[in-house]
């Protein structure tokens, strides 16, 4: 059981030393960017709801038999993970066949 003042639920913003750091619109809105312009590469869909009831995003690349998942923003203070990811999809949907 987490002690108590770690397990509470509330929006980043409310504390200062977030800033700068994605929040749940900026992940949508970048989400949707690169799923609308990887023609097809990346597509990104809602699989769920948190408790906040903010969409859960699933980001698909590739098909075939072998799956990685790859997961981001467990924990709605961990910055690093989803920067990289974010990139990650950006390059990936943004790359040519030749670089595949």
């Amino acid at each position: 059981m987490a002690p108590n003042g770690n397990a509470e639920c509330r929006p980043l913003s409310d504390d200062p030393s977030y800033d700068g750091w994605v929040d749940h619109e900026q992940l949508k809105d970048r989400l949707g960017q690169i799923d609308g312009t990887s023609n097809g590469r990346v597509g990104v869909d809602v699989v769920g709801y948190s408790q906040l009831e903010r969409e859960i995003f699933a980001a698909r690349v590739g098909t075939g038999d072998r799956v990685l998942l790859v997961t981001s923003k467990i924990h709605g203070n961990e910055k690093t993970g989803t920067e990289a990811l974010l990139q990650m999809l950006k390059t990936l949907g943004s790359s040519s066949g030749e670089n595949k």
